[in-house]
């Protein structure tokens, strides 16, 4: 229960405490859970550090080529061909989910508002930092088991085949976004995020991308019926006890040894991203948005989905090159 109630403990700080966007703090520590054990500390601030300087570097090249469409545009497409690279490089996962999340949030929201966007400059990694202690906070509560999986061979071609499909998966819906005018928070980050999961693996796997469009929709189903109980109570205490709730479910489906138990992350997810979005900041009357949040998000996924089902077919049309022959 370690993923179930950390995940809740640093939800329910977030709005309690009001900081910006306080329901990613509790996505970057599902994310940390994911692993066997914590991050060492010291890579762990060596990731906050890169992290935020990956963003200074975001906010300072998209501010100044606000004037200047094409460039902007192509320093849109030529960012997310970095965090493409970065993904089948070996480099951290947070890390590339970080840097993806600024090349989709910061220029959008900086063609609206550029003190806006500096906020997300400083606020997205500060949200990293609150999930790294929560990770390392919950570790030291239950330790690790200390059976490590041994890493799986990564193979060139595969490597290959999943950089294009995030690049391709990802630039065209960015740039479309960007170019609408849509600086919505929310259908970025979780576009942004289900992409990534999408493009890491390979098509055709035991989990079909239907059934994770499945465990979405009931994430958001779950998100919805917490937001109508905290409506007719509007209180910290019953957005708590729902909340806690919710997240013993889908960690007790977690730990279920079940084949699609991995599926549990994705809902969980869009239920904190959801529920937190319209909830923050909780206020004795709650404003009926989490409906408008909830189609949102299915777009964000359902677009996910059509794209890389359209990416998988091209990459598996495309001839391979033999990598035995000179």
């Amino acid at each position: 229960m370690r993923f179930a109630f950390t995940a809740s403990v640093t939800f329910l700080l977030g709005i309690l405490l009001d900081w910006q966007s306080a329901y990613l703090a509790a996505v970057f520590v599902m994310i940390l859970l994911e692993a066997p054990r914590p991050v060492p500390v010291r890579a762990g601030l060596s990731l906050l550090v890169a992290t935020f300087g990956v963003y200074v570097a975001l906010f300072a090249i998209f501010t100044l080529l606000l004037p200047y469409p094409v460039l902007f545009f192509a320093a849109v497409a030529g960012a997310l061909a970095l965090v493409a690279h970065w993904s089948v490089s070996g480099r951290s996962k947070l890390l590339v989910i970080m840097t993806l999340f600024g090349v989709l949030i910061i220029p959008a929201v900086a063609r609206n508002s550029v003190s806006a966007a500096w906020a997300q400059t400083v606020w997205m990694p500060l949200n990293l930092a609150i999930g790294l202690a929560a990770s390392w906070v919950a570790f030291s509560l239950s330790p690790a088991s200390p059976e490590t999986p041994s890493p799986q061979p990564r193979e060139k071609d595969k490597d290959l085949d999943q950089f294009w499909r995030l690049y391709l998966g990802l630039t065209p819906i960015a740039v479309l976004i960007l170019l609408l005018g849509a600086d919505h928070l929310l259908t970025l980050l979780y576009f942004g995020l289900f992409a990534t999961q999408l493009a890491a693996e390979d098509d055709g796997g035991a989990i079909t991308p239907w059934a994770k469009l499945i465990a979405n929709i009931a994430g958001i189903a779950l998100a919805l019926c917490t937001y109508e109980l905290v409506v007719i109570s509007p209180t910290f205490a019953m957005l708590a006890l729902v909340t806690t709730l919710a997240c013993v479910c889908c960690g007790a489906w977690l730990a279920s040894g079940r084949d699609d138990a991995n599926l549990a992350r994705s809902s969980l997810t869009a239920t904190l991203i959801l529920l937190g979005d319209a909830m923050a900041p909780l206020s004795d009357t709650v404003e009926a948005s989490a409906f408008d949040r909830a189609f949102d998000i299915t777009v964000a996924v359902v677009l996910a989905i059509a794209v890389f089902f359209i990416v998988n077919r091209l990459i598996t049309a495309a001839p391979k090159r033999d990598l035995a022959r000179p």
